[in-house]
């Protein structure tokens, strides 16, 4: 066949170059706008009771775009679909309902050969089921419900057998509860106690009194109260004090270790007959 002649060509380009027919897009923003409903025209005159209704048969399958819901691995091919990978699946129902809760089956095909795999919906398990097609990756979430499943059925068909071990069951189970009780009613004690304590309103309190504010607090606890309760001035009383007593028997302590003289012996060993003073603090 041989190729076309330049008459051909000047038509192709001259067909090209023509509008497009009325009510066409004439660029890609304006289709967009279209399905955006962004430029439609509504007449004053339209009356919607006389658009026609479409009804769409629910029984038949329909197109839904959605997600994996597990991991799923391909029988015929073996690929691998993670969870979460989008795909357009086929929404059919199944005719079976669980508690009134309709069943449905979705279908979709393989990313690598194309065949057909279909999962349904588990209202039992507020979960989804595996149909064919595929097999369903591990999960470990679902092992360890599946466990504790079968843990309560052995236990509960022992009880029916044995009533010796439904009584250690209630036992151990109320045993166990009570224990719960004391860690909680321990754990709430702790944060009254704590919750009763200011820190930051006892430190304010000791810079305010100052040096003097333990000697001052021991005579009746008066102007370093928190708070202005009488319970917590006297505690703050009685910190000065064992604070003070501590500083004190501190200072005894390293004088002692150190060996210095006293105040009195000083004075004898100058020469002098010791007053009043040094005596008493030598007799001390």
């Amino acid at each position: 066949r041989s190729p076309p002649g330049p008459a051909c060509a000047s038509r192709g380009r001259a067909d090209a170059q023509q509008p497009p027919p009325k009510g066409a897009f004439r660029s890609r923003s304006a289709a967009m706008g279209e399905r955006k409903v962004l430029i439609k025209y509504i007449p004053p005159d339209f009356d919607p009771s006389l658009v026609p209704r479409v009804t769409r048969d629910r029984t038949k399958p329909f197109g839904v775009r959605m997600m994996l819901p597990f991991n799923v691995q391909c029988s015929t091919c073996g690929e691998f679909m993670s969870r979460g990978k989008k795909f357009t699946t086929m929404k059919e129902p199944t005719g079976r309902d669980y508690l009134g809760i309709h069943i449905h089956r979705f279908v979709f095909t393989c990313i690598a050969c194309n065949s057909s795999i279909s999962f349904m919906t588990d209202p039992k398990n507020a979960d989804y089921a595996m149909e064919w097609g595929g097999k369903r990756g591990y999960e470990v979430w679902k092992a360890q419900n599946e466990q504790q499943e079968s843990a309560v059925m052995e236990r509960q068909e022992e009880e029916k057998l044995d009533a010796m071990a439904s009584l250690e069951n209630r036992t151990e189970d109320s045993k166990r509860e009570m224990d719960v009780l004391d860690a909680l009613d321990e754990i709430q004690a702790l944060n009254v106690r704590h919750s009763r304590v200011d820190t930051d309103a006892v430190l304010r309190s000791l810079d305010r009194a100052g040096p003097a504010g333990p000697a001052a607090g021991g005579g009746g606890g008066g102007g370093g109260g928190v708070g202005g309760d009488d319970d917590d001035e006297k505690e703050l009383a009685e910190f000065r004090r064992k604070r003070q007593r501590r500083i004190e028997e501190d200072e005894g302590e390293a004088e002692a270790e150190d060996g210095a003289p006293s105040t009195g012996a000083t004075a004898a060993a100058a020469g002098g007959a010791p007053g009043p003073g040094g005596a008493a603090a030598a007799a001390a």
